[in-house]
């Protein structure tokens, strides 16, 4: 397992590098560091599978929420 408390750590992990369990956990931590939530692990699961960081599934999540899109 990954040290989460290593500040890049959400912008490393895909699913060629971590499991599942372990990167919702890192985007759950990295959600909250920011005021977001990210609740629902399976609603996550696409932008695991898409071999998405953490920090990328949230950024894109969080903006297709803000626009709309």
């Amino acid at each position: 397992m990954h040290d989460i408390s290593d500040i890049k750590i959400e912008n490393e992990l895909t699913k060629h590098n971590a499991d599942f369990t372990e990167w919702h956990l890192v985007l759950s931590q990295y959600a909250k560091k920011m005021g977001k939530n990210s609740d629902f692990a399976e609603a996550w699961r696409d932008c695991y599978d898409d071999g998405l960081t953490p920090a990328e599934a949230c950024n894109l999540v969080w903006f297709e929420v803000a626009t709309g899109d």
